[in-house]
């Protein structure tokens, strides 16, 4: 060791029920790869009375379309409008410096499940004639 190396121990003190992947989760889960699910998919999500009474728990699958570029951007959301502003503001590194941004498709889901799994399609297809044709009822 070198004449002036000092050892170091630090311990952090997290609270326990932080929803966090903690290393080797993926493992005992049985889950392999990169792709983490929550156990607990719904806990970060808060609902006021005023959201349920107005049906507002709905979840959403849009593309939004750029004004500048005319590319096209896939996502989910509960809340239609400040999804929106948040993609027109620049806070979505993949959205940033190409709006303004428009609503060109919607589609609205009962379950999240159903929503993340038809975004994950929409996604995977990235067929633009292919989904303008057999979503065009969904198009705005």
């Amino acid at each position: 060791m070198a004449k002036n190396t000092r050892i170091v121990n630090y311990t952090l003190n997290l609270p326990v029920d932080r929803d966090v992947a903690q290393p080797g989760s993926a493992l005992r889960s049985g889950r392999r790869g990169r792709w983490f699910e929550s156990s607990h998919p719904d806990s970060t999500i808060r609902y006021s009375s005023n959201m349920l009474l107005l049906g507002m728990d709905s979840h959403f699958v849009y593309i939004i379309e750029s004004g500048t570029t005319g590319k096209w951007y896939y996502g989910y959301t509960t809340d239609l409008a400040k999804r929106l502003t948040f993609h027109n503001q620049g806070n979505n590194i993949s959205t940033r410096n190409r709006g303004p941004w428009k609503y060109i498709f919607t589609r609205k889901f009962n379950s999240k499940k159903e929503a993340m799994d038809f975004e994950k399609y929409l996604k995977a297809s990235r067929n633009k004639e292919y989904i303008k044709r057999a979503y065009s009822d969904y198009f705005i």
